[in-house]
């Protein structure tokens, strides 16, 4: 990207498991060219446009402009020269897909070169996963990190047997079942660590696998990728502790690990049809009857 030819370029990124969301927001003043050529995959989404004109060269054939929302397949290794003319906002959101982060995901010993390039073509999917990756960008807590693995993951896959060569024979997404202890070990982690910052990392090491062997084999294991199966047991913990204790709802989202008690209630209200407070009222949690209940053990002594 040249800077010289806009008013002004803003960038945000985050990277997950070798896929890198980039928002791009720059103000086009006459004119503007970008190239890109690098060793990964890009999918480059338009957000918003006030420009009147664009002009993409991809695999030496010329397109001009897109509608909002679609998609430019650019493969690893390909050239892409795109032109805008004309005034005012541009709002792009590219993934940047490592090749060879791609081909661990689906099981390929050499990194994934052969994608089919695409001009501009609707993809309601990556639509859905760049949208959801964007809700991320500025999250920092452990279930917005695990979420936007998966999410990664999901984009290697649906590249892969999508927009693969058609030739080559990819594995299924679904991965190997976890045996029995290493099932168990994931559990007892987790239940020792709901209050804590849980990783995939931390997850991979404790059954020994990497991250990208993890994350199949736990969804097949549990029904459940495992941000999904953490936000289970962290609402099922607060959901006790609101119908067994005194503490406020800050402090049962900090016992229970998430993030703020906002993220606490917005989950449980999805989950149960409830507020914390609405549950903990239905469930007679007022601090007088949580005091005698308390003291009732004592009183037998």
């Amino acid at each position: 990207m040249d800077p010289r030819l806009t008013e002004s370029t803003r960038c945000i990124s985050r990277k997950w498991s070798g896929v890198e969301l980039t928002l791009i927001a720059s103000v086009v003043h006459g004119g503007r060219l970008v190239t890109r050529e690098t060793n990964d995959h890009c999918v480059s989404t338009i957000l918003e446009s006030e420009v009147s004109f664009l002009k993409t060269r991809l695999n030496g054939t010329i397109q001009v402009g897109p509608n909002l929302g679609q998609t430019l397949l650019v493969p690893a290794g390909k050239r892409c020269a795109s032109e805008w003319r004309g005034n005012g906002r541009i709002l792009v959101a590219s993934l940047s897909i490592d090749a060879e982060t791609m081909a661990d995901h689906l099981g390929q010993a050499q990194p994934i070169q052969s994608l089919v390039p695409k001009f501009y073509y609707q993809d309601s999917f990556l639509n859905h996963i760049i949208d959801y990756m964007r809700t991320l960008l500025s999250s920092n807590d452990d279930l917005s990190e695990m979420m936007g693995h998966t999410l990664s993951r999901a984009v290697c896959l649906h590249l892969g047997h999508g927009y693969g060569d058609p030739s080559a024979v990819l594995p299924s997404a679904r991965g190997s079942r976890l045996n029995a202890q290493m099932s168990a070990s994931l559990v007892d982690y987790i239940q020792e660590n709901l209050r804590h910052r849980i990783t995939l990392e931390d997850l991979a090491a404790v059954v020994n696998l990497s991250v990208t062997k993890l994350i199949p084999a736990f969804r097949t294991t549990f029904a459940l990728t495992p941000a999904q199966y953490v936000i289970a047991q962290r609402l099922s913990l607060a959901r006790r502790l609101l119908a067994n204790s005194t503490l406020d709802i800050t402090a049962v989202a900090s016992e229970a690990g998430f993030a703020d008690n906002s993220h606490l209630t917005r989950l449980f209200k999805r989950t149960y049809g409830l507020t914390p407070s609405e549950f903990g009222a239905k469930a007679g949690n007022r601090p007088g009857r949580q005091r005698k209940l308390r003291a009732q053990p004592k009183a037998r002594n």
